[in-house]
């Protein structure tokens, strides 16, 4: 309702908004503001609060651009937004747009390659060699496995040396993703989970929504058993009382079971870890930490790809519309319309090693990817290709068949397309600090908002 209501407002009160402007140009800021909030409210006085919430938005949008020059402008946006429809998140996101010269800043210190981290001590160094070098993949993970010290200090470094070179075959790639994530498996007797939730009834409202979900996730796919799928969502849905079960989560354990061939028991444990890493911060409370990501990545696209934040403004293309089920799924979805994506397996080669830096590192290489593409495009355009972006070449491996043509190259196909892609990848500078900076900015920015609020 929410996208299709934005677009619509942006049509209808187009020529209010440029008169609103005029009136802005000639120094009549207030009247003009206060004119076009009467026009907003005479028309959508009848409707319901969702197209209410679209136009004050756009209105709030429009006049940002004039009340930015303004010393005290964001206060007066702040004022103006009290008594609307608008939520919080929306005016801390409206606010951070006046943040172009630190954007800028940002852009500069970011735009250079990573540095190479410092290597481990010589011994270290050396066990890594021989551990990389001579062992086969399953015999180093055991190796690791045997010292606390050895693990902690090599395994992240071992694994993820395996993955970035894209030699792996399918099966050893999932033996690493095991390594990586097994010392953290909840400790759990699955099998009396399992017959739990076999026997008991679970509440009739997620029951409903997982059945639902379960009929219509990845279609395409035959091989994914639809009664294991539905069997260890209920028992998640019993194991963690908090969360329960969340719309999205049957497209992340789905792709899991895909993975591992079947295997009730790892898929369940790996589920696990994948929640409390990544996934239960944003799907708990409300998704309000969800909500503070979207004005992350509308940031990030600020400052590694400005003239599509400009565009994305022009357009009202809010970034909830499209990122919600990318961040949700961690892309999973896109199993939805392909029984196998090179480029998806590469997205979650990068999260089990660098968590969200990695989505958010995913995310704007995909936008930087089609830029081009999508700076000719309008609202309702936009939102088609970005809602269906599963369906583009990056996800359908038409892009890895390219890269092959292009490259002519001999090794093994799927070397070469991660090899290609990660690189791409890589050059994205979205570092820890960056994110914690632009976290900071936007938990001063809520700060100021809820200060102004009470005072009013």
């Amino acid at each position: 309702v929410s996208t299709q209501s934005t677009w619509v407002f942006r049509h209808l009160f187009q020529a209010h908004i440029e008169e609103a402007k005029a009136k802005a140009k000639k120094g009549k800021p207030s009247s003009a503001i206060g004119s076009l909030f009467q026009r907003v409210k005479g028309i959508v006085k009848s409707t319901g609060r969702e197209e209410e919430k679209a136009a004050q938005k756009i209105a709030l949008e429009e006049m940002n651009e004039y009340l930015q020059y303004l010393a005290d402008g964001a206060d007066i946006l702040i004022t103006l937004a009290n008594g609307t429809a608008i939520e919080t998140d929306d005016l801390i996101r409206l606010l951070e747009q006046r943040e172009t010269q630190k954007n800028k800043e940002l852009r500069r210190a970011h735009a250079r390659p990573r540095k190479k981290r410092k290597e481990p001590s010589e011994n270290l160094q050396a066990l890594k060699v021989f551990v990389i070098e001579y062992l086969p993949l399953k015999d180093a993970a055991q190796l690791l496995g045997v010292c606390k010290k050895w693990h902690a200090k090599l395994s992240k470094k071992v694994y993820r040396f395996a993955l970035d070179r894209g030699t792996l075959s399918h099966n050893s790639r999932i033996l690493v993703w095991q390594a990586l994530y097994r010392p953290n498996f909840p400790d759990l007797d699955f099998g009396k989970l399992r017959e739990f939730t076999i026997s008991t009834p679970t509440k009739p409202a997620i029951e409903e929504i997982i059945e639902m979900d379960v009929a219509r996730s990845m279609t395409t796919n035959p091989q994914l058993k639809r009664e294991s799928l539905r069997v260890l969502l209920k028992a998640y849905a019993n194991y963690n009382k908090e969360v329960e079960y969340c719309q999205g989560m049957n497209y992340v354990m789905g792709f899991l079971l895909l993975q591992f061939n079947g295997d009730e028991e790892t898929t369940f444990k790996f589920f696990c870890v994948i929640m409390d890493r990544l996934l239960t911060d944003i799907v708990h409370k409300e998704f309000t930490r969800l909500r503070k990501f979207f004005s992350m990545l509308e940031r990030l696209i600020a400052i590694f790809l400005p003239r599509l934040a400009v565009h994305f403004k022009k357009e009202h293309v809010d970034v909830s519309y499209f990122s919600t089920s990318w961040f949700i799924t961690l892309f999973t979805s896109a199993y939805q319309y392909t029984t196998k994506s090179y480029f998806l397996l590469d997205i979650w080669d990068e999260v089990l090693l660098h968590g969200w830096k990695a989505l958010f590192r995913t995310t704007i290489y995909i936008l930087s990817y089609y830029e081009e593409k999508l700076l000719q495009m309008n609202f309702e355009e936009t939102m088609n290709f970005l809602t269906e972006i599963y369906r583009s070449e990056l996800f359908s491996n038409l892009a890895y068949e390219k890269h092959l043509l292009d490259s002519n190259s001999q090794a093994p196909p799927e070397a070469e397309i991660i090899r290609g892609y990660k690189k791409e990848m890589s050059r994205i500078n979205v570092t820890k600090s960056l994110l914690d900076v632009i976290e900071k900015d936007y938990d001063r920015i809520k700060m100021r908002v809820e200060g102004i609020q009470k005072t009013n």
